[in-house]
């Protein structure tokens, strides 16, 4: 899990704090835009050195992996954060395919780009797929926007509730949580 401080980022960025980060630096002039890539880029880096497993990831991805089950990776890091997480923070697991990062914008969360081209690569229906995440706003709409079954991670406290695109199919309070729900939802391979 990466730790980002998103005020500070959006603080070093001269972003509202309401302001979708990579929406603002793209309504930049491209000198700005420029600038405020590599600050960003600064500050995952130092993050990435960082960075350690979601506890339970591991495990969650061992037991996918042993059913068989196809796993995608749709996030809105730069691709070095991700060959980072495949070559040191899961290099005894096998990468996720499709692996997408921000670098193609069509695939960028909450767009329901990137999941409707992992439907496309793995010739499935969206029924037949989970988008599981801790953001309602990016994770939850890019899923409820793609028709696929979406589950929510609470990673964090919540106020209110959570209503329209952002209300996920599913919630779950951790990653262990998620074998009991999607066997109890789908026709596993076994």
């Amino acid at each position: 899990m990466q730790r980002l401080d998103f005020g500070l980022m959006k603080e070093r960025l001269g972003a509202p704090p309401s302001a979708d980060i990579l929406a603002h630096v793209a309504s930049l002039s491209p000198e700005e835009r420029a600038t405020a890539t590599a600050t960003i880029e600064e500050m995952e880096r130092e993050a990435m050195l960082q960075m350690e497993a979601m506890h339970g990831a591991e495990d969650l991805l061992r037991w996918i992996d042993s059913r068989g089950i196809r796993r995608g990776l749709l996030t809105r890091n730069n691709a070095t954060v991700v060959e980072h997480m495949h070559t040191q923070l899961w290099r005894d697991i096998g990468p996720f395919e499709p692996a997408l990062s921000r670098e193609r914008p069509e695939f960028v969360k909450p767009s329901p780009g990137g999941i409707h081209h992992c439907l496309s690569v793995w010739g499935v229906a969206a029924e037949e797929v989970v988008m599981i995440g801790d953001s309602a706003k990016d994770d939850v709409v890019a899923g409820a926007r793609a028709g696929v079954t979406t589950v929510l991670l609470l990673s964090d406290a919540r106020s209110a509730p959570l209503e329209g695109e952002q209300k996920p199919t599913h919630v779950v309070e951790n990653l262990a949580q998620v074998p009991a729900l999607l066997e109890s939802c789908f026709d596993l391979l076994e």
